[in-house]
C-alpha cells in the first residue's frame, strides 16, 4: 500500500478499471495499466532492495561473535544472545555489543581505551576506568539508572561478595558503538541491551523520504486532474444539452438497441458523459512521466556512483548514491547540518605554536606553506623546518622551530628564559592523561599515544619525556576548566603543573605575573585569530609539609560518598594558587583537504551550515575560525542555559532595530541550552534567530539533541535540509533531515549505512550539490514540465474535437497511436535531454556557485507559476495542432475526395508530433550529436512506419487502421501547407517571448553559457552578471561591483551590530 500512498498511482488504478469497460471507451485498458504496473513493479523492487539491504545489515550486526564468561569458562555466543548481567570479554579492535560496565581488563592500572565514542570526544577516543581490580569468579550485584538516553551519565553500585560496595559513574561504563582500542581485552558487566542501550535510546526513527520535486509534481498533477474534470464535465454537460435538443433524430443517430444504458437526459446522462470524456482526456494527467522519471532518476544515482572526481584515493572510496528517489533534492539544499570531528576535520592534532615568557615560536600549517622552501619553484636551502616535515611527527613543527631548538639543545646554563623554556615541555611531559601505546614490530618496538584530549596527544608527540612520581591528578571538568598534576622530581622536589583556559590559569597566578600574562594573551588573541586551541601552562613549587597537610584533605575527598566533586574542587582550589606562567600551547586541528573553501563555496551558494558538535565551545569556535565558518566581522549571539531567554528577547529588539535580514550574524549555543530553547516556548524564536544568521554552531549536543535540532530545522525552516556525518552518533541527525549523506571509508559504517548518499571527504559535497544537485533537479523538473506539455497538446484535440462532433466522446486516434506517443514517439528525446542535458559544465558550475540558486530557490509558488506556463504553451500549441490539419480537412484532394476521420486523426496526430518534438528541440541548452539524432530519429521512424504501413501489404498492421490515409494527406497540398505552418505558428509566439526575455534580463545560467562558449566577451560578462559573487579557478571569492542602492544596503548591514550581540574580536577568551 505504500505505492499508493503517491495520488497519481491511485488515479490511474481506477482510469485502468473504467477502461475495461467498452461502453465508456473505446480505448484500451493496457494503455495506462500497463505503465502503471511497470512504475509499481520498479519502485516496489527498489523498495524491497532497501528492505532486503537493511535486513542484510541487521543480519550481519546480530551474527557477530562476543566472548562470554560461563561456567569458569569462556565460549563464543552470538549478539542476539547477549543478556543483562552477562560477564563479556572483549578484545582489541572488536566492538561492544551493549553497555558495559567496566570490571577487569589487561591494563596494569585499569584502564581501557573505546574509540567513536556515540558521546563524540574530540577525539573520539574515551578513556574508560574499571570499577575494581575483581575477581569475576565471585559474586557481585549490580544496582544502576533505569535505562536513559543520557550519554554522560551514569549512576549505579557494585557490591561484591567479601568486598563492600562501591559507587559506579560515568567513566565505568563502556558503550555500545564504541571499539576497543590499545587494550588487549576487558571484562564487561552487561547492564543495557538492545533498545535500551545509550546509543539506541538516542536514535530517532527514520521516516519515508520523498523530494520536494515530487510533491510539487503531485501539486501538478492534482491541477491536471481538476482541469480534467472541469473539461469533461463541460463537454458532458454540453452532450446532454445537444441530446435534449436533438431527441427526434436521436433514435437514427444511435440505433437504441445497443444503447448500455443510455440514459435520456438529467444528471445520469451528465455523469455517463464525464466519465466518457474523462477516459477520452486521462493523459492530461501523465502517467508516462512517472515512468520516465523513475528511469532517469536511476541513471542520476549511476552518474554520482560513476563520477571519479568524488572518488577519493586514501581509501580507495568512490561516492555512493543509495536512494534513488532523492537525487533532485540535492539540488534545493539550503541548510546542512554538519558534525565536525571527522568530518570538518581530519581528528589530526598538530602541537604547532608556543608562547615561552611572552616570546611566540613556532609556524602554523598555514605559514610554512608561505616558507621559500615550500613555495613553487622556491630554491631555498633545506631548514630545520622543512626537515621536521621528514620526521614520523611531522605535524608537530613547534619543537623545530630554529631559535626554540638552539635554546632546547644549548647546555644547560643559568640564564632565566633558557630554564623557562625547559620547564614549559617538562609541564607538557608530565601534566596530562595520555596513555602510551607500544606496539611491537619486526623492525622493532614502536611508541604511540592516546588520549580523551587530541590536544594532549599533539603535546606530548611534539617533545620527549622524562621519569617523574606522580603524587596526585587533579582531572579536567568542565567547570573547572583546567587540570593540575603533582610531581616529585628525581632530586626530591615537588612541583604542582596546571593547565587550562586562560581565563582560568590568569586568577590563579602570583602577582608577579602581570607583566608576562599581558604579553602571553596577546600571543593568545594571535593564536585564536588563526583558528588555533591555546591552553596556559602555569607551575608552582610545593614544599614537603605543604603537599602533606593537602594530602590528607585530598584523601578525605577522594573518599567521600556525598559531595565528593564540591568537596574535591574545593581542595584543589585550596593549592592551586600563586602560580608561576610558564608559557601558552597552540594546537592546531587539521581540516580535510578543501574544507574551508568548499564552506565558501557552499556559502556563496546561499547555503547556511550548521554545526552540531560534542566538542566544548572553545574548541568548536577555533575549528569555525579555522574553516572560514565563522569569521571576525561576524556578530555572534552566545546563548547559554543561564541567559538564552535573555538573549531571545534582546534579538527581537534588534531585528526591529535592524529593519532588514543580515547574514553577517552567528549563533553558538551549549548543549544545555539547547534543551532550553528547542522548549515550546523559545522554539519559534530560537529557530526565526538561527534563520537569520549565517551561521550556527551547537557545542556540547547529544545524538538526540542533534537529532531533535535537524527535525526543527527542516519542519520549521521552510527548506530543504541535509545532514552530514561521519559516526553513529551522527545516525539520528542524517535520518531526521531530508537528505542523509554519510562519510565512509572510515572505522565503523553506521552513519554510511544509515545514509541516503555517501562520500569520503566533505570536500566532494561541493560536487555533489552544486554540480549532481543541480543537473539533476533540472533535468527532473524539465521531464516533469515537458510531460504535462506533450500530453496537454495531444489530450486536448479531443476537446476541440468535440465541439465539431456533436459531444460525442468520439475518439480520434486508434490504441496504436494512444500507446506510442508517449512510449515511443516522444519517450526516447525526453528521455536522452533528462539524462543528457547540461546547461553549464561541471567547472563553471563549481566555480560559479551563485547559479545554484536558481534551483536551490524555486518554492512551490514559482514551481506552479513555471507548470502553468507550460500549461497555458500546451493548449495553445494544441489548437494549432488541431485546427490547422481541420482547415485542412475541409478542403478537397486532386481528385475532389475529401478525408474522412482517420485522415484527420492521422493529421492532427503528425501535426502535434511534429510540435511538440519541435519544441524540445528549441527547449535543449546544449546540443550534442545524441540530442539531434533522437530527434530526427524519432520523427524518421514515424513517418516510415505510416507510410509503409499504409502503401504495403506484407508490412500493413491491420490495427494501425491507416492504411491508405497516408497516401491521401501525402496528395493533398493544403496538408502539406499546414503541416509546415503548424509548428512555425505553434512556437513563434512562446519562441519570440524567450529570446526577448534573454535579451533584456538573461537569467544567470544563461550569462554563463555564453562566458562558456564565448559568445561574448569576458568584460560584457562580468557587466551582465548583476553584480553576482564569482570565484574564480582556484576557489576565491571575488569582490563585487556594487551600485548605489547595494552600497547603501551594505553600509546599513554593516552599521547594524545589536547591543545584544557581540563581535569575535569583543568575546572574553574563554567564548573565543
Amino acid at each position: 500500500m505504500q505505492q499508493f500512498h503517491r495520488p497519481a498511482n491511485l488515479y490511474f488504478l481506477v482510469i485502468s478499471a473504467l477502461q475495461c469497460t467498452s461502453e465508456l471507451t473505446t480505448s484500451n485498458w493496457g494503455t495506462t495499466l500497463i505503465p502503471l504496473l511497470f512504475v509499481l513493479v520498479l519502485n516496489g523492487l527498489k523498495e524491497a532492495y532497501d528492505e532486503q539491504r537493511r535486513r542484510t545489515s541487521d543480519q550481519k550486526t546480530n551474527k557477530q561473535e562476543v566472548e562470554v564468561l560461563t561456567d569458569d569458562k569462556i565460549v563464543c555466543i552470538k549478539w542476539k544472545d547477549v543478556v543483562v548481567g552477562d560477564i563479556l570479554k572483549v578484545n582489541a579492535g572488536e566492538e561492544f555489543p551493549a553497555d558495559l560496565v567496566f570490571i577487569s581488563s589487561s591494563d596494569p592500572q585499569g584502564r581501557g581505551s573505546t574509540q567513536h565514542s556515540p558521546d563524540e570526544s574530540s577525539s573520539g577516543i574515551h578513556i574508560a576506568k574499571m570499577v575494581s581490580f575483581v575477581l569475576v569468579s565471585i559474586c557481585m550485584v549490580l544496582k544502576c539508572d533505569k535505562p536513559n538516553m543520557q550519554m554522560l551519565h551514569f549512576h549505579g553500585s557494585i557490591n561484591l561478595q567479601g568486598e563492600g560496595k562501591q559507587d559506579m559513574e560515568g567513566t565505568h561504563i563502556l558503550l555500545r558503538g564504541t571499539t576497543l582500542r590499545h587494550t588487549e581485552w576487558i571484562l564487561g558487566a552487561v547492564v543495557f541491551t538492545g533498545s535500551d542501550t545509550k546509543l539506541m535510546r538516542n536514535m530517532i526513527p527514520g521516516s519515508h523520504k520523498v523530494s520536494t520535486l515530487e510533491k510539487h509534481s503531485n501539486y501538478s498533477v492534482g491541477i491536471m486532474l481538476i482541469i480534467l474534470c472541469i473539461l469533461s464535465l463541460s463537454l458532458a454537460i454540453a452532450a446532454t444539452i445537444w441530446i435534449v435538443q436533438h431527441t427526434d433524430k436521436w433514435p437514427f443517430y444511435i440505433p437504441a438497441h445497443s444503447l448500455w444504458p443510455e440514459p435520456k437526459a438529467g444528471l445520469p446522462l451528465v455523469f455517463i458523459q464525464m466519465l466518457r470524456f474523462v477516459l477520452l482526456m486521462n493523459d492530461l494527467v501523465p502517467i508516462s512521466m512517472y515512468v520516465t522519471l523513475e528511469i532517469v532518476k536511476m541513471v542520476q544515482c549511476m552518474y554520482v556512483n560513476w563520477d571519479i572526481e568524488m572518488f577519493y584515493c586514501g581509501t580507495n572510496t568512490p561516492a555512493h548514491a543509495r536512494a534513488s528517489g532523492l537525487t533532485e533534492e540535492l539540488g534545493q539544499v539550503k541548510y546542512i547540518m554538519s558534525d565536525k570531528t571527522g568530518t570538518l576535520t581530519q581528528n589530526l592534532m598538530a602541537f604547532v605554536k608556543c608562547s615561552i615568557g611572552g616570546v611566540s615560536y613556532g609556524k602554523s600549517s598555514a605559514e610554512l606553506s608561505m616558507t621559500p622552501a615550500f613555495l613553487p619553484g622556491g630554491t631555498a636551502k633545506p631548514s630545520p623546518v622543512k626537515e621536521c616535515l621528514d620526521s614520523p611527527h611531522s605535524v608537530h613543527t613547534v619543537g623545530h622551530d630554529p631559535l626554540l631548538a638552539d635554546i632546547l639543545n644549548s647546555s644547560p646554563s643559568n640564564n632565566p628564559h633558557t630554564q623557562l623554556c625547559r620547564a614549559f615541555f617538562t609541564h607538557v611531559a608530565l601534566c596530562h592523561t595520555v596513555i602510551p601505546n607500544y606496539l611491537f614490530a619486526d623492525e622493532g618496538e614502536e611508541l604511540s599515544y592516546k588520549s580523551s584530549s587530541p590536544d594532549e596527544v599533539a603535546l606530548v608527540q611534539g617533545q620527549g619525556l622524562e621519569h617523574f612520581k606522580i603524587l596526585a591528578v587533579l582531572e579536567f571538568s568542565p567547570e573547572r576548566k583546567r587540570m593540575s598534576i603533582i610531581c616529585q622530581q628525581q632530586k626530591g622536589r615537588i612541583k604542582l603543573y596546571c593547565k587550562g583556559a586562560d581565563v582560568v590559569v590568569f586568577k590563579r597566578l602570583a602577582t608577579s605575573q602581570h607583566a608576562v600574562a599581558k604579553a602571553s594573551q596577546t600571543h593568545i588573541e594571535e593564536f585564536a585569530r588563526s583558528g588555533l586551541r591555546t591552553l596556559c601552562m602555569a607551575e608552582r613549587e610545593l614544599s614537603h609539609e605543604e603537599f602533606r597537610n593537602w594530602a590528607v584533605h585530598f584523601r578525605q575527598a577522594s573518599l567521600a560518598l556525598d559531595d565528593r566533586d564540591e568537596k574535591l574542587n574545593a581542595v584543589a582550589e585550596s593549592i592551586e594558587k600563586d602560580m608561576i606562567l610558564l608559557g601558552v600551547s597552540a594546537v592546531e586541528d587539521k581540516l580535510q583537504e578543501g574544507v574551508s573553501e568548499t564552506i565558501t563555496l557552499l556559502g556563496a551558494a546561499g547555503i547556511k551550515l550548521w554545526v552540531l558538535t560534542g566538542d566544548k565551545l572553545e574548541t568548536a569556535v577555533s575549528i569555525g575560525l579555522s574553516c572560514n565558518l565563522l569569521l571576525e566581522s561576524m556578530h555572534l549571539f552566545l546563548l547559554s542555559d543561564k541567559k538564552i531567554e535573555i538573549s531571545l528577547i534582546a534579538y527581537e529588539l534588534a531585528k526591529k532595530e535592524a529593519g532588514s535580514e543580515s547574514s553577517n550574524m552567528a549563533t553558538v549555543i551549549e548543549g544545555a541550552s539547547v534543551g532550553v530553547a528547542l522548549e515550546e516556548s523559545n522554539r519559534h524564536v530560537f529557530l526565526e534567530l538561527c534563520q537569520y544568521c549565517q551561521t550556527v554552531v551547537c557545542c556540547r549536543v547529544s545524538p538526540l539533541q542533534k537529532a531533535q535540532v535537524t527535525k526543527m530545522v527542516k519542519e520549521g525552516g521552510g527548506a530543504v535540509t541535509l545532514a552530514i556525518g561521519d559516526g553513529a552518533n551522527d545516525v539520528g541527525m542524517i535520518k531526521a533531515a531530508h537528505i542523509g549523506v554519510g562519510i565512509s571509508g572510515r572505522e565503523g559504517n553506521a552513519a554510511e549505512v544509515a545514509s541516503d548518499y555517501a562520500i569520503a571527504q566533505f570536500c566532494f559535497l561541493r560536487r555533489l550539490l552544486l554540480v549532481h544537485g543541480r543537473w539533476s533537479y533540472k533535468r527532473s523538473r524539465n521531464l516533469v514540465m515537458y510531460s504535462i506539455y506533450k500530453n496537454i497538446v495531444l489530450s486536448m484535440t479531443h476537446f476541440m474535437f468535440a465541439f465539431v462532433s456533436a459531444f460525442s466522446a468520439q475518439n480520434l486516434y486508434t490504441n496504436f497511436f494512444a500507446d506510442s506517443y508517449n512510449y515511443v514517439w516522444t519517450f526516447y528525446p525526453i528521455l536522452l535531454c533528462a539524462i543528457l542535458d547540461v546547461d553549464v559544465s561541471a567547472p563553471m558550475l563549481e566555480n560559479n556557485p551563485q547559479l545554484y540558486v536558481e534551483t536551490q530557490s524555486e518554492k512551490m509558488g514559482s514551481f506552479i507559476l513555471h507548470t502553468s506556463s507550460w500549461i497555458l504553451t500546451g493548449m495553445w500549441h494544441s489548437l494549432v495542432a488541431f485546427a490547422f490539419p481541420y482547415m485542412a480537412a475541409l478542403s478537397t484532394s486532386e481528385m475532389g475526395e475529401t478525408g474522412g476521420i482517420g485522415s484527420l486523426g492521422l493529421s492532427i496526430y503528425t501535426t502535434a508530433l511534429v510540435i511538440v518534438t519541435v519544441k524540445l528541440a528549441i527547449s535543449i541548452p546544449h546540443y550534442t550529436l545524441h540530442h539531434l539524432s533522437s530527434l530526427f530519429l524519432s520523427l524518421a521512424i514515424f513517418v516510415a512506419t505510416m507510410y509503409f504501413n499504409s502503401i504495403s501489404e506484407q508490412l500493413s498492421v491491420d490495427w494501425t487502421n491507416v492504411k491508405g490515409q497516408v497516401l491521401f494527406l501525402l496528395h493533398s497540398p493544403s496538408s502539406w501547407l499546414f503541416l509546415l505552418l503548424g509548428p512555425l505558428a505553434a512556437c513563434l509566439p512562446d519562441t519570440t517571448f524567450q529570446v526577448f526575455a534573454n535579451w533584456n534580463s538573461p537569467p544567470d545560467f544563461r550569462i554563463v553559457q555564453e562566458m562558456e562558449h564565448s559568445f561574448i566577451d569576458n568584460t560584457t560578462n562580468v557587466g551582465a552578471l548583476h553584480q553576482m559573487s564569482a570565484v574564480d579557478p582556484m576557489g576565491e571569492l571575488l569582490p563585487n561591483e556594487q551600485t548605489a542602492e547595494e552600497d547603501d544596503l551594505t553600509k546599513s548591514i554593516e552599521t547594524f551590530t545589536p547591543s545584544h550581540s557581540t563581535s569575535m574580536n569583543d568575546l572574553p577568551k574563554e567564548e573565543q
